[in-house]
């Protein structure tokens, strides 16, 4: 089975009213050779600047993370079900492309860890310090699959603090839209680490890594 491992940042908490900024994505065990290889699509700021269409700007982000997803048995983030997965189906309905599919799984890491552990929260950043990954560095390749472009950073398992300026402002700016992109990537890391470190309380996960 085909699992994708998923984190997406948005530039509003409605998708009616907001965009895909970025989407970053794996496949498990998204890991070769001590290498976490993460996919992002993310919007071009001076294509808006260009076009002064804000909400056109994630059209080929949604087009490029519908092909990645078309064939995926196993989709998994960290409070999906709630936020991700609509917001996701919004975009692509107002693009008029069709949604995720119906038969697809989804495993929520904030679910998971809400039923099963008892953290004082069930962020991503509580499960992040819990399970230690803060210190650790990571190798990352970061695939872009829209340009096709390949850069390799590392990483904390720390998340970033979020930075209302670079949010507002990454449709329209490229600094902006890379802190964005940065944090995407630590997400979709740790969003990783996490599910491999529950995966035993979900019924039917994928082997461990």
């Amino acid at each position: 089975m085909k699992t994708v491992i998923f984190d997406v940042e948005c530039s509003n908490l409605s998708g009616d009213f907001g965009i895909l900024l970025d989407v970053g994505y794996t496949v498990y065990p998204g890991v070769n050779k001590g290498v976490v290889e993460v996919h992002q699509a993310s919007i071009n700021p001076a294509a808006v600047r260009s076009s002064g269409r804000i909400d056109m700007a994630d059209k080929a982000v949604v087009e490029a993370f519908s092909n990645a997803i078309a064939d995926a048995d196993i989709l998994v983030g960290h409070y999906i079900k709630r936020h991700d997965v609509p917001f996701v189906n919004t975009r692509m309905m107002y693009h008029g492309l069709p949604t995720i599919r119906p038969q697809t799984k989804f495993i929520d890491t904030w679910a998971y860890i809400k039923k099963n552990l008892k953290l004082h929260s069930n962020r991503l950043d509580s499960a992040t310090h819990f399970f230690n990954f803060t210190e650790e560095n990571f190798k990352v390749n970061v695939i872009n699959d829209i340009t096709g472009e390949t850069k390799k950073i590392n990483v904390k398992g720390a998340k970033t603090g979020y930075t209302a300026d670079a949010w507002v402002n990454a449709a329209i700016d490229e600094e902006a839209l890379a802190a964005v992109d940065y944090h995407n990537v630590i997400d979709v890391v740790v969003t990783l680490l996490t599910y491999d470190k529950i995966r035993h309380f979900v019924k039917g996960a994928t082997s461990s890594l």
